[in-house]
């Protein structure tokens, strides 16, 4: 099986775990998280989010068989026996769990949990089977795939750095958080509908019938001012958050150039979440310590591949090597040129025209060597 089908990973894996380790990067520039200790926490999170991400899947899956088999969607469950789903969900629990023998964590840590635990089965299971309920199902999937991580995340790096919990901050953050998520949700809605109608799931996209673009392009514009807020209250504390701005104001540049059909444009600003601010946080840290650089090639190996891949083929690699080689040869010609002069103002310096004798240096000593030898 590759491994991006395990837990359905490739849903997820470049959409939420990218982005939230890029809020791990953001919490530990906030925060001042040492080097030192940053590995560790950096893994502990990364494992815990791979739990928590499976975990939501597999239940969604689970509940979503019949339905989905219907639809003839993708399943990741469909096909597996009892023994092999019940593994599957071991797996997942002990991913979830095991972290936070090291994390620190208290009632409210706690609390987070069991908030995101209780959203995924009222979000699937029946009865309430909120996905199915409009606009409850709607901000149930906000909280749990955004709102609650995100809170999650940033409560328990301020444990980690004895920080005091900031309503602000944490309020901007779950804004932000949930904006996000509800247009994620809305466009996943939308993108699912020939689906769901074929398999009678009703969900707020096909009771009316589609999405509104204005609605999307309003979510579009909270979460950019929520986010720009965010990063503007967060300078007040860690000054260098302000370089964070002109990330954002680039890559909206970069979308709005984009075609209309290219899919980065259509999903923006999520390529800002899980590209673009990871990499603008990593060189804030190593602002800090330049030992952080070494998370850029880590990162990009994890979450960058296929960016890198298209990037890299879409150069023309043959026309800038001709044009490397053009340049090279016109190079060597002006140092052989003005070698050749040197050579020459040496000569006449000496006394001797190399151009009235008309030699160059080697064949001038040559001759010079032949007339002695008489």
């Amino acid at each position: 099986m590759k491994a991006g089908k395990i837990f359905r990973a490739e849903d997820w894996w470049i959409g939420k775990a990218s982005m939230l380790m890029g809020m791990v990067y953001m919490l530990s520039a906030l925060f001042g998280i040492a080097f030192g200790s940053f590995a560790l926490w950096a893994a502990c999170s990364m494992c815990t989010i791979i739990g928590f991400a499976a975990l939501g899947y597999l239940l969604n899956d689970y509940f979503d068989r019949d339905s989905d088999r219907l639809a003839g969607k993708k399943n990741f469950l469909l096909g597996k026996g009892v023994a092999e789903q019940a593994g599957l969900l071991l797996v997942a629990v002990f991913l979830l769990a095991a972290p936070w023998y090291f994390l620190p964590w208290d009632l409210y840590t706690l609390c987070l949990m069991a908030g995101q635990l209780l959203a995924y089965l009222v979000y699937s299971a029946p009865p309430l089977r909120l996905k199915e309920r409009g606009a409850a199902g709607i901000l149930v999937d906000a909280l749990y795939a955004h709102g609650i991580p995100a809170m999650m995340a940033t409560y328990t790096y301020m444990l980690l750095s004895g920080a005091r919990p900031d309503l602000m901050f944490l309020g901007l953050l779950l804004g932000w958080q949930l904006a996000a998520g509800l247009r994620n949700v809305l466009l996943h809605q939308q993108d699912d509908i020939g689906h769901d109608t074929r398999s009678g799931t009703i969900t707020y996209a096909t009771r009316r019938g589609g999405i509104s673009a204005v609605l999307l392009q309003r979510l579009r514009i909270a979460e950019l001012l929520l986010l720009v807020s965010l990063l503007v209250y967060g300078s007040a504390t860690r000054h260098s958050f302000v370089w964070a701005l002109p990330a954002v104001a680039l890559s909206l540049l970069v979308c709005a150039r984009m075609p209309e059909t290219d899919g980065y444009r259509r999903y923006y600003p999520n390529i800002l979440y899980d590209q673009w601010l990871p990499y603008t946080f990593i060189i804030l840290l190593a602002c800090q310590d330049i030992r952080y650089l070494l998370l850029i090639p880590l990162h990009g190996i994890l979450f960058s591949r296929a960016i890198v891949s298209e990037l890299y083929h879409s150069i023309p690699w043959a026309h800038y090597a001709a044009a490397v080689r053009r340049a090279l040869v016109a190079v060597a010609d002006r140092v052989r040129l003005a070698g050749n002069w040197l050579i020459y103002l040496i000569f006449r310096l000496a006394g001797i025209d190399l151009i009235k004798e008309q030699t160059d240096a080697l064949g001038y000593i040559r001759r010079r060597m032949h007339r002695h030898q008489r």
